[in-house]
This record gives C-alpha cells, sequence and structure tokens, in this order.
C-alpha cells in the first residue's frame, strides 16, 4: 500500500448520491450495488481514524442505508431542483470542510454528481482520490471521470485506504 493513502488529519469521507433511487428503478446506475462493500470499507477506515465522513444527497431521496454511516456522519443535502448537480453547488459542504480543516478528499459513490463533486473540490484547491472500485456512472458519464485524472486527481482502490 502506498504511503500516500494513510488517513491522516485534514482527510475527509464524501461518499456522493448513493440513493436507493440510483441503485434500482428506472433512474439506476448501472452495477450501482458494487459501490456498497468498498464504500463500507472506506467508512469503518475513516470511522476508526475518527476523520470526517459526509453523505451527500438531494433533499427529500432517502440515502441507502445498507453503508451503515455512523452517527457522526454529516449529511448534506442540495435542492431537488437544482441544476448545478456538484455536492458544493447551494450546501454548506465547503463551510464544513473548512471548519475541519479539510485538505484532501476521498469520493465514491453514484451517477454524474461524483465527476462533478470532484471536480469542484480540485477548482477549489482540494486534492482529490478518486476511490476507483466504489464509483459508478452511467456510460455516458464515463468521460467526466476520466477528465478528473487530467485535472490532478489521483484514482485509488478502496483496499488501499488505511
Amino acid at each position: 500500500m502506498s504511503e500516500s493513502f494513510a488517513i491522516k488529519e485534514g482527510d475527509a469521507l464524501i461518499v456522493v448520491d448513493v440513493l436507493n433511487c440510483l441503485l434500482s428503478g428506472d433512474a439506476a446506475v448501472p452495477a450501482g450495488e458494487e459501490v456498497i462493500s468498498p464504500l463500507k470499507r472506506v467508512v469503518d477506515t475513516f470511522h476508526s481514524h475518527r476523520q470526517p465522513i459526509y453523505a451527500t444527497g438531494i433533499t427529500g431521496i432517502e440515502c441507502a442505508s445498507m453503508l451503515g454511516l455512523p452517527a457522526f456522519a454529516m449529511m448534506i443535502s442540495r435542492a431537488p431542483s437544482q441544476t448545478d448537480i456538484s455536492s458544493f453547488a447551494g450546501t454548506n459542504l465547503e463551510f464544513q470542510l473548512m471548519m475541519y480543516g479539510v485538505k484532501r478528499l476521498f469520493i465514491g459513490g453514484l451517477g454524474e454528481s461524483v465527476a462533478a463533486t470532484a471536480r469542484d473540490a480540485i477548482h477549489r484547491g482540494h486534492e482529490v482520490v478518486l476511490l476507483h472500485d466504489a464509483v459508478r456512472v452511467h456510460p455516458a458519464d464515463e468521460p467526466a471521470l476520466a477528465d478528473l485524472m487530467e485535472l490532478g486527481a489521483v484514482r485509488v482502490s478502496a483496499a488501499d485506504v488505511a
């Protein structure tokens, strides 16, 4: 395992849009359920290190309970009518990150909001670690994920986070 992926002070986990409606039904992301196990592993790792965990989503749409988020995980919701799908848009996420002195974000989740959130984080000066085995998007959104590496994001497996 690379030393650089050890959880340290100034790190936070953002679980983006792991919502029941993206796991099943008409809007489901293909193979979306595959993110649950790696995300649970990283949630447990962040919990054991007592580092911040954020679960982002849309007001009024339920997050998947199977993630087993700890009680101290912070829920960040954006409005359902919002056109900007980044977890930063119309929320207090940036303020929360500043309060905790967060510099590096580990990001996983479902749908196009993952890339939008990671891109926004990079533009705001955060280091981004994309949990590639804990991200699933619709095929049309794959290029947006690839673009993140050109912007400076790093891809890592959830198993390499300790």
